[in-house]
């Protein structure tokens, strides 16, 4: 009887779903850590000081209602904030969830035509000391030449866990899975899927300053490629080198009122790429 068609690629599926195995309990651990954390209301009854909503004792934070993806925030309830030039809408649905869309320059970015996106920020809880938050972010772009027609999904799910460590310095812990899907009319549809652990650490110099520096390590990253009568498992993690497994970023944070302007750069791999955004709240 012939061997399967990918049979030579079992050890390299075995490596890659042991690997998977290690990522997502990594993520599983962090989104535990957020979830005993923001589950501590019974600390309340033993006299400790704890409110699911309360706001971190953090003077000044100049970040203060401007949602983004290395921070705690969430929006003004009933309020908004725009972002440009990522064309951002965020809402304040409740004083613990943000729904928002994201349109035309967010999937310009990624594939080149315009697309679109949704996100959801949830706010688990925390005290005056500790803050969590669950994101999620759907992303669809298209892109249509004479000779191929390319659809591109992605999926972005993170838990951001705040601490504070005096009233102007705080240390923001992330877990990320990032999963897409490319599927192309003249080539075999592929998947991929990759978990980034980090951390963020800002200092706050004023109620309008503040400096933010970020560093992500990429602990997977996998992907399935399906084949004429096959699917190969690809396991890119081993090809990379310590320093393009990690993504850094440094900016500073302005704000005049209601306005945000965030400057500085971000390192992905070999790519350096400037970081700018200005938000205003509605």
């Amino acid at each position: 009887m012939p061997p399967a068609p990918n049979a030579p690629n079992a050890p390299a599926r075995a490596r890659g779903g042991a690997v998977r195995a290690q990522a997502l309990r990594l993520v599983a651990v962090l989104l535990g850590f957020a979830l005993l954390a923001a589950a501590r209301p019974a600390a309340a009854q033993r006299g400790e000081d704890f409110a699911p909503t309360e706001a971190l004792a953090i003077s000044p934070n100049p970040n203060q209602g401007f949602p983004g993806l290395f921070d705690t925030e969430v929006a003004p309830k009933d309020g908004w904030v725009a972002n440009l030039p990522d064309t951002v809408l965020d809402y304040g649905l409740t004083s613990r969830l943000t729904v928002g869309i994201a349109v035309a320059s967010l999937g310009t970015v990624l594939v080149g035509p315009p697309g679109a996106a949704v996100h959801a920020r949830y706010l688990l809880g925390g005290s005056r000391w500790f803050r969590s938050t669950l994101d999620a972010l759907m992303l669809s772009a298209s892109s249509v030449d004479s000779d191929d027609a390319t659809r591109f999904r992605i999926g972005l799910f993170t838990s951001n866990t705040e601490m504070l460590l005096s009233p102007r310095h705080r240390l923001i812990v992330h877990g990320w899975l990032l999963h897409a899907d490319v599927v192309q009319t003249t080539n075999p549809p592929e998947r991929g899927t990759a978990v980034l652990a980090g951390a963020t650490y800002s200092v706050s110099l004023s109620d309008r300053t503040a400096l933010h520096a970020t560093c992500l390590y990429l602990a997977s990253l996998t992907g399935v490629v399906d084949l004429p009568g096959s699917t190969r498992d690809i396991d890119a993690s081993n090809a990379l080198g310590f320093a393009d497994r990690l993504v850094a970023r440094a900016t500073v944070s302005l704000r005049r009122g209601r306005w945000l302007i965030d400057l500085g750069g971000l390192r992905a791999g070999p790519a350096v790429l400037p970081w700018f955004n200005v938000a205003v709240q509605i």
